[in-house]
Order: C-alpha cells, then structure tokens, then sequence
C-alpha cells in the first residue's frame, strides 16, 4: 500500500535528519510515489512526522508489552541495577530489532525544532 511505503520511507528519512532538514521530496523519492499520493495520505511533513512519532511509541510499547510477558525470573527481589540492566537490555533488543525507528527515536529525543518538540511533549503526553 502506498500509505505504507511512504510511512516507511519517512522513518528512514527522519531518522537520517532532523525535522528541519528532512524533505518531502526525499521521503516521495524513497518511496517511489507522487506529491498527490503524498498529500492524498497527509496534510503536510508535520502531519507525517507526528503519525510516525505515534507509530514509534506504540511500536515499542507493543515490544515492550511482549518483553515483560515472556518466562523471566521475577523481578520482585531486583535491585535497581537490576532492572536497569534490564531497561537497557529491552531497548537495545528493540534497537537491534527495529534500527529504523530506534533511529528515529534518537532524532525525537533531540529534536532542536521548538514548536515541533512543543507538539512531541503534548502528543507523547497523550500516547
């Protein structure tokens, strides 16, 4: 599905560059699709950039979910390096599982576009 290939080309693009200097043209190249389907799926690049912010957060909420319900010891009695240990395990697990968006999760945590990380803490606030 077009809505698809675009979806994935953004995290590439996003993940390689900033809000700022990531480019629709980029994103529609890599995809091998139109300006019109582009548009016919989103509004604009912002539009774009906060579906892929939710699709991330729900991704690795939905990794995270499966993580803590496989056969583990029990964290019950864990000291806090421990379940640090274990935080940082589960995030390189998903990274190694999923380099696109963990890519695009580092580039969220730094973003230097104000109004764009003032959109980011009320939509992750919602998430």
């Amino acid at each position: 599905m077009k809505r698809d290939d675009i979806i994935n080309a953004a995290i590439i693009e996003f993940g390689e560059n900033d809000y700022n200097n990531a480019k629709i043209d980029s994103i529609i190249s890599i995809s091998e699709t139109s300006k019109g389907t582009f548009y016919h799926y989103f509004e604009s690049k912002e539009d774009l950039y906060l579906e892929l912010v939710k699709r991330t957060a729900e991704k690795k909420i939905e990794f995270l979910k499966a993580k803590s319900q496989s056969p583990n010891k029990s964290n019950d009695n864990a000291t806090i390096f421990e379940i640090l240990f274990q935080q940082i395990k589960t995030s390189m697990d998903f990274a190694l599982k999923f380099p696109e968006y963990a890519a695009f999760g580092i580039r969220i945590a730094n973003e230097s576009n104000l109004d764009i990380k003032v959109k980011l803490q009320s939509l992750i606030g919602s998430i």
